[in-house]
């Protein structure tokens, strides 16, 4: 696998939740979701439900 030397948020937060134990197509999700720096949105109830399902995944 080749290493990215500069990840992007979602990228390390999805290389996080993986080596955690997430499945990877509910990491990328996740993690999309888990880079967005913008206070000014806030998380609807599918976003938390993808969230929380990710976290239940760690080890």
């Amino acid at each position: 696998m080749p290493l990215d030397i500069n990840p992007t948020a979602a990228a390390s937060y999805a290389r996080t939740l993986v080596e955690r134990g997430c499945e990877v197509s509910l990491a990328q999700r996740a993690a999309e979701i888990l880079a967005q720096n913008n206070r000014s949105h806030s998380r609807n109830l599918e976003e938390e439900w993808i969230v929380s399902q990710a976290y239940a995944q760690l080890n």
